[in-house]
């Protein structure tokens, strides 16, 4: 069998507040670039060196472009030639994903089109050709593929994630397609495994013995329950975390096992739980890539993490280590590749907000994640980049329950779901002297009211009120909400902090129940705040041919 690479192109981004806050901001919204238009950054490095930290330092001073404060693109590329392209349609940005190559191909995603992905020809690079596209399927991303050589086919393997609304009489698919492309121009659909969770990415590996295996990651949050629980909705297709498939007849896929962080002891929903942190706190299996053999696979399990889990024996995947984050780290572990003859892990981390809410006060023994929702002022833009004051609760909120008499400078606790849109509770707390707003998630709390739309341009009370929301707006999710909840009334000081962008880090795993830090790499822009407002200056995907590390770098 012959394994493909592939490049990755995008995270998947949950939570409808930060969508909500992504539109009502008056700046437009900074998007990922598009190869045609913008540079790539290369670190180049010689991965097979001792001592990765000295390395990664010299690329940074060598490779890299200087911070230039600026929005526009100075160079389409440095060190690199355009040799070709091929316009694909639908045209615009959003309708493609990620990129796998195997031998002469070029093999195109498409997200939320439904069209199929795109089969292209690159024998000649300088004019490469469109040959076909697998079969449609409406309402259907299909972000990551790979490609493997199984006895006399090679089989493209395509993730599937639904594109439709909960509420759409038509729903996309989930799960895997298995479409044969020995003749690329005619591809034939031979299977379809369904799960019940989107497959965001994947990977293919060969084990020792022959047996061809997909590793689904399905990042879906999962609901309360023991490994047992999880294993058993597995069978009846999958669920959140990993997925194991054994692929060996790609006509008749099954199901080999499934891992989830609940379902290791050492870990459990104390690590799930408590490892959240920074602006996008959750902990959740973003990626996944198995090792050269088959007989490992790197979980990239955001906040909590990259987990190393033995997969030798498929139907019994064995938790071995994994790489953890400082209190201070923004943590968001997004995706791996391996370097040195897999004696080295590259971890990247995706981090598109360089600023971090650091949280105090005498009444919390541990860090409470707040994620800023821009609806207001931010903190960043106060004196000394600090909010403080009294903390108290505000209950449901909205325009109809009791006034909130105790809010006059104060910050208001107020739940997330019921009643109301929170656009509302922001504004009856604005209205009643609050200085800033915390929406909070209840377990077994009322379900959040759908907005009519982001309150650009303000929102009006049930009395005709016109309120231009000016507080700071904040979200916590169920674990810090707990805590904040059982202190309150409490002293809050909350700290804004710049602490740049994602980077890439490089892990010692020749010993793979003990992975060891080397070093780090990021571009000067990463840790610069004077380009911070310019750009998304963050590492993305990393890949590694021969010594040569090649990252994925958004608006680099």
């Amino acid at each position: 069998m012959q394994r493909a690479s592939s490049t990755v192109v995008r995270c998947l981004i949950l939570g409808m507040m930060l969508l909500l806050a992504a539109c009502q901001s008056e700046e437009p919204r900074v998007e990922p670039p598009t190869v045609a238009t913008e540079t790539i950054a290369v670190a180049e490095t010689t991965l097979t060196d001792p001592a990765p930290e000295a390395t990664a330092t010299r690329a940074a001073t060598e490779t890299a472009p200087p911070a230039t404060p600026t929005s526009a693109p100075q160079e389409l590329a440095e060190n690199m030639t355009l040799v070709g392209s091929l316009p694909l349609e639908p045209a615009g940005r959003g309708a493609h994903a990620d990129v796998a190559a195997y031998e002469d191909l070029a093999i195109v995603g498409s997200r939320c089109t439904g069209a199929g992905v795109h089969i292209i020809d690159i024998s000649d690079p300088t004019d490469p050709e469109k040959l076909a596209n697998t079969p449609e399927s409406p309402n259907t991303s299909m972000e990551d593929m790979q490609v493997l050589r199984i006895g006399e086919q090679d089989v493209l393997v395509i993730g599937f994630q639904n594109c439709a609304n909960p509420d759409d009489e038509d729903q996309g698919l989930e799960g895997i397609e298995l479409v044969d492309i020995t003749t690329p121009a005619r591809p034939r659909h031979l299977s379809l495994f369904a799960t019940s969770g989107g497959v965001h990415e994947l990977d293919l590996a060969e084990t020792p013995d022959g047996r061809a295996l997909a590793l689904l990651a399905i990042p879906q949050e999962h609901e309360e329950g023991d490994g047992e629980e999880s294993h058993s909705q597995a069978e009846e297709g999958g669920q959140a975390g990993l997925v194991i498939v054994d692929i060996s007849d790609p006509r008749k896929p099954t199901l080999a096992s499934q891992w989830d962080i609940l379902d290791e002891p050492t870990l459990g929903e104390a690590v799930q739980e408590n490892s959240a942190q920074g602006s996008f706190p959750i902990a959740y299996l973003h990626s996944v890539r198995a090792n050269e053999d088959g007989t490992l696979a790197y979980l990239s399990y955001w906040d909590a993490g990259v987990i190393l889990l033995d997969i030798s024996a498929p139907e019994s995947p064995r938790y071995l280590s994994r790489t953890t984050f400082t209190e201070e780290d923004e943590g968001n572990a997004h995706s791996v590749t391996e370097a040195a003859d897999g004696q080295v892990m590259v971890q990247a981390q995706e981090d598109f907000s360089p600023y971090r809410l650091h949280v105090s006060s005498s009444a919390l023994d541990a860090q409470v994640p707040l994620i800023e929702l821009g609806l207001g002022t931010e903190i960043k833009e106060f004196p000394d980049a600090t909010l403080a004051g009294e903390a108290v609760h505000g209950g449901r909120g909205c325009f109809e329950d009791e006034p909130l008499v105790d809010a006059d400078g104060k910050i208001v606790l107020v739940a997330q779901g019921g009643g109301c849109a929170m656009s509302e509770k922001i504004a009856v707390a604005q209205e009643a002297g609050a200085i800033a707003v915390i929406l909070y998630e209840e377990e077994d709390g009322e379900e959040t009211v759908e907005e009519e739309g982001p309150p650009r341009d303000g929102v009006t009370l049930p009395d005709g009120t016109r309120v231009t929301l000016e507080i700071p707006v904040l979200l916590s999710l169920s674990a810090g909400s707990k805590r904040l909840l059982e202190a309150a009334p409490l002293e809050l000081t909350i700290e804004s902090r710049f602490d740049g962008f994602g980077d890439l880090r490089f892990y010692d795993i020749s010993d793979s129940n003990n992975p060891r830090l080397l070093g780090s790499f990021a571009s000067p822009n990463t840790r610069d705040e004077a380009v911070a407002e310019l750009g998304v200056w963050s590492a993305h995907n990393p890949e590694v041919v021969g010594d040569t590390l090649y990252a994925s770098w958004y608006s680099e």
